[in-house]
């Protein structure tokens, strides 16, 4: 964007927040012109503006595909019983607990 010029006066204060709530739409519609104007004029604002929508694009993109694959048809799931166990209060102490999937594989591209 060579053919900006810089006016960094009139920016908003949080630069990246305003354009990524105008990328994704969210601003009023008097809000979204007056940034949309002022990125007419301001090289940094532009730039977050343009690196917003394209982040915004590449999201939705990837949801697309995420929904076009099928859901979990071919999936078997396991009951297997668990173990029995008594729980004990421990003061100071922490719990973890681990579990695993076996059988899938995740889908080939």
């Amino acid at each position: 964007m060579p053919g900006i010029p810089d006016s960094p006066g009139t920016c908003p204060h949080d630069i990246a927040e305003t354009a990524k709530e105008y990328a994704l739409e969210r601003l009023s519609i008097a809000d979204a012109l007056q940034f949309a104007t002022h990125c007419l004029t301001c090289r940094p604002c532009a730039g977050a503006a343009e690196e917003a929508k394209s982040l915004v694009r590449a999201v939705r993109g990837l949801a697309g595909q995420f929904r076009a694959q099928p859901a979990a048809a071919g999936w078997q799931w396991s009951e297997a019983p668990l173990p029995p166990f008594t729980p004990k209060r421990l003061v100071g102490a922490s719990a973890q607990m681990q579990f695993y999937v076996t059988g899938y594989e995740p889908p080939r591209r």
